[in-house]
């Protein structure tokens, strides 16, 4: 049995992956989900056995309901206790409005937006039994400001915004805070096939001047799971000061 157990979804890699690592090296035990690759496993379980605390995965399409649900069933079987949830999992498949295709946006829609409320809608039930846990929800600058050729992805990040705002103001009253997280350019695979001049261009619209770490975005998901703030139905974006 894990106690003190947080849910990551798309946990094995990029913004994900540290997340996971950094809820193990702070006390927290987590079970997270992938879908394809989940390479990183083994040495995720060894954080977790140095910090005394557990690790396990699970594979899973948060876009499906119903492995959603058998997901949860498998869950509370295990006997975890759970005390939050990081939605996470998220895709990308870019193009322009009138060249994108009924399967783009139904994929990516299905993947970030659908899969987040599946997740939620099957896990705060078991927060609102204990009346206690939290939600950080992973959304993007992108569904504030929209992109050129990124429709379907800001469609989905902006209702995971109007989403989350609606779920905090329901659960609020039993003590479960649901939050959300927008960054910006952040450096992992979604930004990898990018040019050199491309990047260049980017960074110079950023105050900072560059961009984001996975690892500044987990630190952002450990500061609003341990609680010692007074956020709620807040959209924190970490942006480095984009204009």
């Amino acid at each position: 049995m894990f106690t003190n157990t947080v849910i990551v979804t798309g946990g094995s890699r990029g913004i994900g992956y540290e997340i996971v690592k950094l809820l193990l090296k702070n006390s927290y035990s987590v079970v997270y989900t992938y879908l394809h690759s989940n390479k990183h496993h083994n040495e995720l379980v060894d954080i977790a056995q140095k910090n005394n605390v557990g690790c396990e995965c699970y594979k899973l399409d948060v876009s499906n309901s119903e492995e959603v649900r058998t997901f949860k069933e498998w869950f509370v079987q295990k006997k975890y206790e759970l005390v939050g949830l990081v939605n996470n999992a998220g895709i990308i498949s870019n193009n322009l409005i009138i060249s994108m295709s009924d399967e783009d946006w139904h994929n990516v829609i299905n993947v970030n937006l659908t899969g987040t409320f599946y997740m939620c809608r099957e896990f705060a039930v078991l927060m609102l039994k204990e009346r206690k846990g939290f939600i950080v929800n992973i959304s993007s600058t992108h569904g504030i400001n929209g992109t050129i050729g990124g429709a379907n992805y800001a469609a989905s990040k902006g209702g995971i915004i109007a989403f989350s705002k609606s779920l905090g103001l329901e659960l609020a009253k039993f003590g479960i805070r649901v939050n959300v997280l927008a960054p910006g350019y952040i450096d992992t695979d979604m930004i990898a096939d990018f040019g050199d001049k491309q990047c260049d261009s980017l960074k110079k619209k950023i105050s900072l001047n560059r961009f984001g770490t996975p690892e500044e975005v987990a630190q952002m998901v450990l500061f609003l799971a341990n609680g010692n703030h007074f956020c709620q139905n807040t959209v924190i974006t970490m942006d480095g000061g984009m204009v």
